[in-house]
């Protein structure tokens, strides 16, 4: 497979002046080197703190990453991969992560999906001796180009107050981390989709069954809501603002319901890459960068991703024809994957001693099939 330059792999051969919020750099193609440095074994050395130039980046946005962090390696490395995103083309570094304290999960995505780049970038730079996490790691680096695009789609079309099309491409970004979660259980499913994606196997509604019946909740009454948007339905499409007059209108509201879901969306990949890292011994060593990243996850869940925190409750609560029946009496009103649980189901599928334990009939069966035959465009992402 060949990766998708990140932060750390990409070449320098092209310099250029980027102007990044009120500050004006000298930066190549990539972001600077990092601030970190590891030694054979993986254990990772702070070299230097990060400063406005090398990064490009002013206060503000140190400020806002050190709401989560207090390690000045780890606010380097967000930095400058925020650098190497523009450069790519995406989106200019210096609109987000700017502290609107009103309004925070536009510039709280951006720090999970650049957590993504960081796990992903892990994955590619440390071969591990484990198969089962090896081929996961593959998995990282092939969804990595996908989520920067659609992340950066997404922010695109909410400036131009095109919100229906925004949140149908969420509802991209939580099909494919259901299919993530999916493969973190048997990573070999991932070769099987690469060359039949049709099989009956990875359609979403079996996806979802196959989650919930692990006791994963798949967010389906999101993915439902957001279908109505995408083929049109006229509930759907007023819930996303398209009736509001005007041609591209601009409602707060709205603006701020899809940040929330696109970084509660966001966080579902990236629990999966730090959990099923972390049962490499190298990447669970305190030293490791991975280990790093999980202190930074820990701080983006419980501030983040709150669930009960007053701006996410409009995203948080779907509509009533979208609550699902949990029980005799009780329904689900909403709500987003629990991180906790999620970790707690896959060390079932992953133990440390025992059987561990298996996906349903249909995908045993899938399994238990050789490998249908690859083209060659198809093999070079294996």
């Amino acid at each position: 497979m060949v990766p998708m330059p990140t932060p750390e792999t990409a070449g320098d051969e092209t310099a250029e002046t980027t102007t990044l919020g009120e500050t004006s750099v000298q930066s190549s193609e990539s972001a600077p080197a990092d601030s970190t440095s590891a030694d054979d074994e993986g254990r990772v050395h702070e070299t230097e703190e990060p400063n406005q130039a090398q990064t490009g980046l002013d206060d503000p946005a140190i400020a806002f990453l050190r709401q989560f962090t207090t390690s000045e390696a780890v606010v380097a490395r967000l930095l400058k991969s925020r650098v190497w995103l523009e450069n790519f083309g995406g989106i200019e570094g210096g609109i987000y992560w700017r502290r609107i304290e009103q309004l925070p999960s536009r510039d709280e995505a951006y720090l999970i999906m650049h957590s993504l780049v960081w796990a992903a970038d892990i994955g590619l730079k440390h071969n591990s001796k484990l198969p089962w996490i090896e081929k996961f790691q593959v998995v990282a680096a092939f969804f990595l180009k996908p989520y920067i695009q659609s992340v950066c789609s997404i922010d695109r079309l909410v400036e131009a107050g095109c919100y229906a099309d925004a949140l149908g491409l969420c509802r991209a970004v939580l099909s494919r981390g259901n299919l993530i979660l999916l493969f973190s259980f048997e990573p070999q499913l991932y070769e099987y989709w690469l060359r039949e994606p049709q099989n009956p196997c990875f359609l979403e509604s079996h996806v979802q069954s196959e989650l919930e019946n692990r006791g994963v909740t798949s967010l389906r009454h999101y993915y439902n809501l957001l279908s109505e948007i995408s083929h049109g339905h006229y509930i759907g499409l007023r819930a996303g603002a398209f009736f509001e007059k005007g041609l591209f209108p601009k409602v707060l509201g709205i603006y701020n319901y899809v940040y929330v879901l696109l970084k509660f969306f966001l966080a579902i990949p990236l629990v999966a890459y730090i959990q099923v890292g972390l049962y490499d011994p190298q990447l669970s060593r305190p030293d490791s960068p991975l280990k790093e990243l999980d202190i930074l996850w820990n701080a983006i869940m419980n501030t983040a991703l709150v669930q009960g925190r007053f701006d996410h409750l409009q995203a948080i609560i779907v509509p009533e024809r979208h609550w699902q029946k949990v029980g005799k009496d009780k329904v689900a009103a909403g709500g987003m994957l629990d991180f906790v649980e999620y970790i707690r189901v896959l060390k079932t599928f992953h133990p440390a001693s025992g059987k561990p334990k298996p996906l349903g009939k249909e995908y045993q069966r899938l399994l238990s099939l050789p490998l249908p035959t690859s083209d060659p465009d198809t093999a070079t992402a294996l």
